[in-house]
C-alpha cells in the first residue's frame, strides 16, 4: 500500500511506514500525483524548483520517464498506468499516452479548451478511456470523444472518482453523488443518510465493504445505498477523509487535508 506526500513515496503495508525520499540533484521533490500498476511499478508526477517531471518508481528506485521533446516543460497534471500497460499523462494542453514505447496524443473533446479541470483518468479493460472533469464525464471510444449528458440520464457534475468493477461496470463519484454505469443502464445510489446527492471526495471498495469520504464527516462504511458513519472513536467527526486505503492487515488508512494521517483497525 503506497501513498504520496511532499517528501516522496510512503509504503504503509510494513510494520512501520517507510519513506522513500524523492530528490533530484540533492533537492527534494514533492510527489503531487501517482498511480500504481498491476506489476507494482509506480508512475508519478513530482514538483520541484523547475516545474513538474514524470518519474517511475520500482524496487525502491526513482527513474525519469522521458516525454516527447516538444512537451517538456509543460505542467503535468495527472498520470495513470492502465491494465493494458499504456501510460497516460495529462498536461494543461495535451492528453498523451505511451504504447509499445511510443508517445501519442489525443485531441481535446469539442468545447473543452484545456485539461485544467481534469480530476481522474481511467482506461478500462476493454480499451475505452474515461476522463472525469469539473464539468462532467467524457469517453474516448472508437477514435472519438463523447460526453455523458442528461440524454444518457447523467447530470453534469465534478467527477472525482472512477473505478471499473469485475463485471465491467463503471463506478462514478463526485459532487453529484455515486452511480454505476453499464452499457444498458445508469444506476444512481442514495447514501442512506437522508441526503440525496452528497459530494463524494474519496471512495474505497474492498470486497463487499465500501468506504466513502464526504465533506465534514468521518468516513462512511457500508454498501452503495446504505452507508453509515464508521464510528471511529478518536477521529474528529468534522474532518473530511480525502483519501482512503485498505492495508493487507485489514486496517484502514485515512488521509485528510488538515488532520494528518489516521490508521484505524476495527475494534480499536
Amino acid at each position: 500500500m503506497w501513498g504520496a506526500s511532499e517528501q516522496g513515496i510512503h509504503r504503509f503495508d510494513t510494520p512501520r511506514p517507510v519513506l522513500f525520499p524523492c530528490r533530484e540533484e540533492g533537492q527534494p521533490l514533492a510527489v503531487t500525483e501517482m498511480d500504481v500498476g498491476s506489476d507494482g511499478q509506480i508512475l508519478l508526477v513530482a514538483r520541484g524548483g523547475e516545474g513538474t517531471r514524470l518519474l517511475r518508481f520500482h524496487n525502491g528506485v526513482y527513474a525519469p520517464e522521458e516525454l516527447p521533446a516538444d512537451c517538456r516543460g509543460e505542467e503535468l497534471l495527472k498520470a495513470h498506468i492502465a491494465p493494458s500497460g499504456n501510460l497516460w499523462v495529462v498536461t494543461a494542453r495535451r492528453l498523451l499516452f505511451k504504447n509499445a514505447g511510443t508517445w501519442r496524443e489525443l485531441p481535446f473533446p469539442e468545447g473543452v479548451p484545456d485539461w485544467h479541470g481534469i480530476r481522474t483518468v481511467l482506461e478500462c479493460q476493454g480499451g475505452d478511456l474515461w476522463i472525469g472533469t469539473l464539468r462532467g464525464l467524457f469517453r474516448w471510444h472508437d477514435g472519438r470523444w463523447s460526453e455523458l449528458t442528461t440524454r444518457d440520464g447523467f447530470f453534469p457534475f465534478a467527477v472525482r472518482y472512477l473505478k471499473e468493477d469485475r463485471e465491467g461496470g463503471l463506478w462514478v463519484a463526485g459532487t453529484g453523488g455515486l452511480m454505476r454505469l453499464t452499457p444498458k443502464a445508469l444506476q444512481v445510489y442514495l447514501s442512506g443518510l437522508g441526503l440525496e446527492k452528497e459530494p463524494y471526495i474519496s471512495l474505497l471498495h474492498t470486497g463487499p465493504q465500501w468506504w466513502a469520504g464526504i465533506p465534514g464527516m468521518m468516513p462512511l462504511q457500508g454498501v452503495p445505498g446504505k452507508f453509515e458513519p464508521a464510528g471511529i472513536g478518536a477521529y474528529p467527526g468534522y474532518t473530511t477523509a480525502s483519501a482512503l486505503l485498505r492495508a493487507r492487515d485489514g486496517s484502514l488508512w485515512i488521509g485528510t487535508h488538515s488532520r494528518y494521517l489516521w490508521r484505524w483497525q476495527a475494534g480499536t
